[in-house]
């Protein structure tokens, strides 16, 4: 009875570690499956391939388009204005008179310093042939020494007159010239202020003439930007009125006072314009008071463009994620300015390069990854 007890006993044991032993190893076995999932798991992230270049970082302006030359026509004589047909719109070359007005008096003062001068002249003639009369006589003593010095007197005196004549006369002329008014260069009539057979006042404006065939601009730029500009750089200028045309314009003048109400530097810009022609109407294809777009091209800046997601920051450095052979390590960068949605940066890494750009903050270094094109960096 104790010998069955016994064996009961025995048997029971040996059944409950077997259970134990079977158990063991199934729990074993799921654990090592569970971590052979783990080292396989990849995680996927998008990368974008990186390439360096050079960019030219570009500051754009707006500015109103002007002539590059203009003035306000007015007569330096008072008067009625008795010669005066512009219209705005109108061409006029240089030298063509534009107006004229009548000053009373004017003309009778010039008659009669024409006059006063050729009645000088005629005397003068007469007291010249006795002056040298006398004085051939005064060598041959025939004449006294005081009859010589009379006749040497009135030649003297007549000469300074007609100086003084003819000075009169040209003061006159002077005065004429400024009843006539001359277009002073080639251009174009864009407002007229007075009317034929008005009275104008000498420096009343009559019109004013614009000379469009340069285009001169005027905008301002940042303290921060001015210093990467300088007299004789090339710019590109955009009209808003003819979408896609672009001009070549040259920087002519950089202020160097800063405006007091924008706070910027104000810059001025040339470029040479083009006639358009409509039918038997010319016109300049840039008008004055037009709207213009100015782009001015900084130094090139060599570096890789990558999207400013995939820049992180740790411990007040950035880094990015550089992806090789599924494993993604992190590389520091430098910025070094930012265009628009991206970074141009410098690093720690080549051409080809595959860059994380979404997924990269749930990453460690050297996590293992699976790569999802994204796009190529620009």
């Amino acid at each position: 009875m104790k010998k069955s007890r016994l064996f009961f006993t025995i048997a029971v044991s040996i059944l409950s570690l077997s259970f134990l032993i079977y158990f063991s190893g199934c729990s074993a076995g799921a654990n090592a499956n569970n971590r052979d999932e783990i080292k396989i798991v990849e995680q996927a992230v998008n990368v974008v391939t990186a390439k360096k270049q050079d960019y030219r970082p570009v500051i754009k302006t707006v500015g109103k388009a002007g002539p590059v030359r203009e003035v306000i026509l007015g007569m330096e004589m008072s008067g009625k204005l008795i010669s005066f047909n512009l219209n705005a719109g109108d061409w006029v070359k240089k030298g063509q008179p534009v107006a004229r007005v009548k000053t009373i008096g004017l003309w009778s003062q010039h008659n009669q310093a024409k006059s006063r001068v050729n009645e000088i002249s005629t005397s003068l003639e007469q007291t010249t042939r006795d002056y040298k009369k006398m004085k051939e006589l005064r060598k041959q003593g025939v004449i006294s020494q005081r009859d010589f010095e009379l006749s040497e007197l009135q030649y003297k005196s007549q000469n300074l007159q007609l100086e003084t004549a003819r000075a009169t006369l040209g003061q006159v002329n002077e005065s004429l010239t400024g009843t006539h008014l001359l277009a002073p260069f080639d251009g174009q009539i864009s407002s007229v202020h007075q009317n034929q057979g008005n009275l104008v006042s000498a420096g009343s404006p009559l019109a004013r003439l614009i000379d469009l065939s340069t285009v001169r601009i005027k905008t301002g730029i940042s303290e921060s930007d001015v210093m990467n500009v300088k007299v004789g750089d090339k710019v590109e200028v955009q009209s808003v009125t003819w979408g896609g045309r672009t001009w070549v314009g040259e920087v002519k003048f950089i202020s160097p006072a800063a405006d007091p109400a924008s706070g910027t530097f104000p810059v001025t810009i040339e470029f040479k314009n083009n006639i358009v022609t409509n039918g038997t109407e010319q016109r300049w294809m840039i008008n004055d008071g037009m709207t213009m777009k100015i782009s001015f091209f900084k130094p090139a800046v060599n570096g890789y463009i990558i999207p400013v997601e995939s820049v992180l920051e740790r411990n007040g450095k950035k880094y990015v994620y550089v992806v090789s052979k599924k494993t993604a390590s992190m590389k520091s960068v430098t910025p070094l300015m930012m265009i628009e949605n991206s970074y141009l940066v410098t690093g720690d890494f080549a051409d080809g390069s595959m860059i994380v750009v979404s997924g990269a903050g749930k990453l460690r270094n050297n996590s293992i990854v699976k790569t999802v094109p994204l796009k190529t960096a620009i």
